[in-house]
């Protein structure tokens, strides 16, 4: 991607998404069985495997063959996720709520954890991804915005 000039220096390397490719659809990968929440709260309500559930699972979050994360990279997607509030709050981006976060915020936010995490585009709309935030976020910012 260039500006005007030829140069890319002036573009902010988080709103480089680096792949051009198509996002993924429910015709390119029909395993996944949430692409809305409504799909996903259907399932959970009329579900006895989500009724037993465990607390904090996400059952939501889908490889790209239909199965669901290990706790060890739920760890590490929460991790992404934090440093990248972090990075927001450097960028005086980091809202005091997650429903509070601005266009640009929330976009930067979305590419670097979709880079870092593809399973977060077997969504519409990116709900995956802003519903683990708004579970996440209330605790994050309670204890970094008030220290920073």
């Amino acid at each position: 991607m260039t500006i005007q000039g030829g140069g890319t220096e002036n573009i902010d390397p988080l709103l480089l998404n680096g792949s051009f490719s198509p996002r993924p659809t429910r015709e390119s990968h029909p395993n996944i069985r949430f692409w809305t929440l409504a799909d996903y709260l259907k399932w959970f309500n009329n579900s006895p495997e989500a009724q037993a559930g465990v607390h904090g699972r996400v059952d939501y979050l889908e490889h790209k063959d239909g199965s669901g994360v290990s706790p060890d990279t739920l760890a590490v997607i929460r991790q992404t996720m934090r440093n990248g509030w972090t990075t927001l709050a450097k960028c005086d981006l980091a809202p005091q709520s997650w429903g509070q976060i601005d266009a640009m915020g929330h976009q930067k936010f979305r590419v670097l954890v979709e880079n870092a995490h593809p399973l977060f585009q077997f969504a519409d709309n990116g709900w995956k991804l802003d519903h683990l935030a708004t579970s996440m976020y209330p605790s994050w910012a309670k204890h970094t915005l008030a220290t920073t």
